[in-house]
């Protein structure tokens, strides 16, 4: 079986339902479960390495969205108001990653941006309030670029990064879709407020919302009434940790669906994209990620690098992975035999870059993409001029 049959399986269950429900006219409902089936599906495209697979999965993602979105309107909907005792979410906190910046390869830029925004002020708060006023502390971050490249990676690190050097418990809340959103009309809402009101109770605190456009989704164009909502609460939601230790971080891949009123100062003011690694971290991560294998000392780690360039992160850690396989089945038969050089460049030829689908994607939607975000043009040229010369 795949690895990605299972979020098919699911998706197809909720598609299901969600015709069920259309069909009894429970609107609100069925463009929920439309929702959750077209987060199945980008997982399940992730995982996908099927080019005709991975473009019917993206088809029916539109579908089920735009199918959400059109039962969303308040003209359809007739549904009970959601209370306490219906699908609010009590607590968002999670354990922190055991992770820190040094099993991070590269990304200084954004490595130094999460010190100054979270770690300084509690190092030396007193001396960073002789420069800053205390309103201004909180703040939110924009990671934005191709998917795959450690935006979700390097957040989680920071929590662990904090802890670590603060010597003492940084609180961490990871926030995706599917935690928020509710059958319930408000239950969204008021679960989105009280992820900030559990940041500010538990500060100091870092809030990572994976795949924003999910739940800051545009309105610009969209009539749905649940997007309005959402996005009103998300604005007013960051008073809450005014003059606290908070930071909130939002990852993106699909620039084109946040709305524009999140990327003003006071709100996502900072935005920083996360670009595929270079020549020298694609060798450290290559060196992160076959640290304490079995492996033989033939490794040519310049090579790798030059290999895979343009190779989002999760391809190399997925190409050293699959290496690792094939060795596996061979050492089983010859106790001597260890993961090699050849291993590698036989799984990276015979692996596609998993940013040529994004570019793809980006080119559908460069008309919704505001100037905030323009700077990735340049880097979908790039992308798509080296795809050309290796094709």
């Amino acid at each position: 079986m795949d690895s990605y049959t299972p979020h098919v399986a699911a998706a197809n269950e909720y598609v299901k339902i969600a015709r069920e429900q259309e069909a009894t006219k429970n609107y609100n409902q069925a463009a929920i479960n439309y929702i959750r089936a077209a987060q199945e599906l980008l997982k399940a495209t992730k995982l996908c390495k099927d080019e005709t697979a991975i473009n019917a999965f993206q088809n029916q993602i539109e579908i089920c969205k735009a199918k959400a979105q059109a039962l969303s309107a308040p003209k359809k909907t007739a549904i009970r108001e959601g209370d306490d005792k219906e699908d609010v979410v009590k607590s968002f906190e999670v354990e922190i990653p055991d992770l820190t910046f040094d099993k991070v390869a590269g990304m200084q830029e954004v490595k130094d941006r999460f010190y100054n925004a979270i770690i300084l002020p509690l190092e030396n708060p007193d001396l960073f309030f002789k420069f800053v006023k205390k309103d201004y502390m909180a703040s939110g971050i924009i990671l934005y670029g191709p998917p795959g490249c450690g935006k979700t990676y390097i957040a989680k690190a920071a929590a662990g990064e904090a802890s670590k050097r603060l010597g003492k418990k940084v609180t961490f809340l990871y926030i995706d879709a599917s935690s928020v959103l509710s059958s319930y009309v408000g239950v969204s809402e008021k679960n989105l407020k009280r992820v900030f009101e559990e940041a500010a109770e538990k500060e100091p605190a870092i809030i990572v919302f994976d795949e924003i456009d999910g739940i800051g989704m545009s309105r610009s164009g969209n009539r749905s009434s649940y997007a309005q909502r959402l996005v009103n609460q998300f604005l007013s939601s960051f008073d809450i940790i005014t003059g606290k230790s908070v930071l909130v971080v939002g990852t993106t891949n699909k620039v084109w669906g946040i709305d524009s009123a999140l990327l003003r100062s006071g709100r996502f003011g900072y935005h920083i994209r996360v670009d595929p690694l270079d020549f020298e971290a694609r060798k450290e991560l290559f060196k992160l990620s076959l640290d304490g294998l079995l492996v033989s000392n033939d490794i040519n780690y310049d090579e790798l690098a030059r290999m895979t360039q343009y190779y989002a992160s999760s391809d190399i850690t997925a190409i050293c992975a699959e290496a690792g396989r094939r060795a596996l089945k061979e050492h089983i038969k010859d106790p001597s035999r260890k993961l090699c050089h050849a291993d590698l460049v036989e799984v990276i030829k015979d692996t596609r870059s998993s940013l040529y689908r994004w570019v793809d994607e980006y080119k559908r939607h460069k008309d919704k993409v505001s100037e905030e975000f323009k700077d990735l043009e340049e880097l979908v040229n790039k992308i798509d001029e080296h795809r050309k010369q290796v094709s």
